[in-house]
């Protein structure tokens, strides 16, 4: 069993800790390896704060509206802060800034309302252990690697592969202009395969590919009425392939099988990836529907 408190950083900042109770309950380990030791408590402690995150995200949402109780903590916050607390105050505005910037967002369409309402119980408890609202996002976000970390290698083969997607995907449409940037990236990539080597040659012939895959993607999209974002994810593909050098035909099968991976019933914790799902479930379709296309036989082995 465990509890939280605060504690004191180098650098003066105030950190969640997670401290094994004193007693009966207290966890006991046989491992004798103190690195193993330490891996095994870094990951109970990341376990920990998951798990008062889900707590705090479930307490706003019992209230009814997650977002206008969350409002409605943040004024009781405020209201119970003395004026002279600047440090405080300050701490309560970033955190009402970071949840009305996590709406934003995820306001599209294809956005994932699980983002913003996980950010909202992230800082409500943030403000409840009077913590710096970009600390506790951080140790968030480490605390969801450390429990990747832990799974089964290709389940974290597979959410490092979506997450390099997404990430990608982020990137060319950063300006709305997915098809400019993705060009620009094509040319520089081509521009650094110079000579009529074997291996510069099949990279081009791969990157034709790519064009290829990305035409047909737009096509489907016209006739299936897809959203537009579903498109930019066969970018965000098709630039993972291009940075890895390898077949885009294979990444979209390695695509569809880290999607696998991770929708599997076997894989219990879905508040580790609940935006990444969304993105995910979003993108599927097109990929399927490319895999479906009877692409040269010859591309396939390239």
């Amino acid at each position: 069993m465990t509890r939280v408190q605060l504690k004191r950083s180098a650098k003066g900042e105030r950190r969640l800790r997670v401290v094994t109770k004193v007693g009966a309950e207290r966890k006991r380990y046989t491992i004798h390896n103190a690195a193993a030791r330490h891996d095994a408590a870094r990951h109970d402690a990341a376990a920990a704060l998951l798990e008062r995150v889900r707590s705090s995200t479930r307490e706003l949402k019992e209230s009814g509206d997650l977002i206008d109780g969350f409002t409605t903590k943040m004024h009781a916050f405020e209201d119970a802060t003395p004026a002279i607390e600047f440090a405080r105050q300050s701490r309560i505005v970033k955190a009402v800034r970071a949840v009305k910037g996590a709406l934003a967002s995820f306001a599209k369409p294809e956005g994932s309302r699980a983002a913003p309402e996980r950010m909202a119980g992230l800082m409500m408890l943030a403000m409840e252990e009077d913590v710096e609202p970009s600390v506790a996002i951080e140790q968030f976000e480490d605390a969801i690697d450390v429990v990747t970390a832990a799974g089964s290698p290709e389940y974290v083969a597979a959410v490092r592969l979506l997450e390099r997607v997404r990430s990608s995907t982020l990137a060319l449409t950063v300006n709305g202009e997915v098809n400019k940037n993705f060009h620009e990236k094509s040319m520089r990539a081509f521009d650094a395969l110079p000579g009529l080597s074997w291996e510069a040659m099949e990279s081009r012939t791969r990157m034709e590919i790519g064009a290829h895959v990305l035409k047909a993607a737009e096509t489907m999209c016209a006739n299936l009425e897809c959203l537009r974002a579903q498109v930019d994810g066969i970018y965000g593909l098709c630039a993972v392939a291009m940075d890895d050098d390898i077949n885009p035909l294979v990444a979209l099968e390695q695509y569809q099988e880290a999607f696998e991976v991770l929708s599997s019933p076997e894989v219990e914790d879905r508040m580790l990836h609940m935006d990444l799902s969304a993105f995910c479930f979003l993108t599927s379709r097109l990929v399927s529907e490319l895999l479906s296309v009877d692409w040269q036989p010859h591309w396939r082995a390239i």
